[in-house]
Parts: structure tokens; C-alpha cells; sequence
């Protein structure tokens, strides 16, 4: 199990791999990123503007630094900001 964090001083990078002080800048780029079960996307603290939508790998996790210091919105485009999905047996 790995931890992967985004930053709103983050860059949506490939040479960045996500761990602190290398911290992506957005939750869709996170997502498309992390696919291992049991992983964790982490979101810092800030406001974060997401154009994409987020695919959530089954069983990877999102937790972040709480609703009070953390917004997440979406452009009025998106019907679903994420989109997880399961398969029998995890949640």
C-alpha cells in the first residue's frame, strides 16, 4: 500500500511521482496515475479546480486533509466529478 498526494503547488508531471515534495496538481491526473489496490490518493489542504473526471481505481482510496480546508469543484461540463467503480468482493 503507497500513498500519492496532490498539491495545489502540485504539477501534473510525469517526472513527478507523487510523493511528498512531489505532489501532482490534480485529482483526475492523480487517478489516471494510481490503479494499485489498496493505494491511497491524499489531498492536501486548498482549493482545486478539476476539468477532468476522476476514475477511480477499485480499491484505491481518497482521504484528504478535511472539508473545512480542502474544495474540490468542477467545470459545469461534468455530470460526475468521480466515478468509482467495484468489483465483487472489495468496496
Amino acid at each position: 500500500m503507497a500513498t500519492f498526494y496532490i498539491a495545489t503547488n502540485g504539477v501534473n508531471d510525469s517526472s513527478r511521482d507523487g510523493s511528498v515534495g512531489q505532489e501532482w496538481a490534480t485529482l483526475s491526473y492523480a487517478c489516471s496515475r494510481v490503479t494499485t489496490f489498496g493505494d491511497v490518493i491524499h489531498v492536501n489542504a486548498g482549493s482545486y479546480n478539476e476539468t477532468a473526471q476522476c476514475t477511480l481505481a477499485p480499491g484505491v482510496s481518497i482521504e484528504g486533509s478535511g472539508r473545512t480546508t480542502t474544495t474540490i469543484t468542477a467545470t459545469s461540463t461534468l455530470t460526475n466529478l468521480v466515478y468509482g467503480s467495484s468489483v465483487a468482493g472489495t468496496d
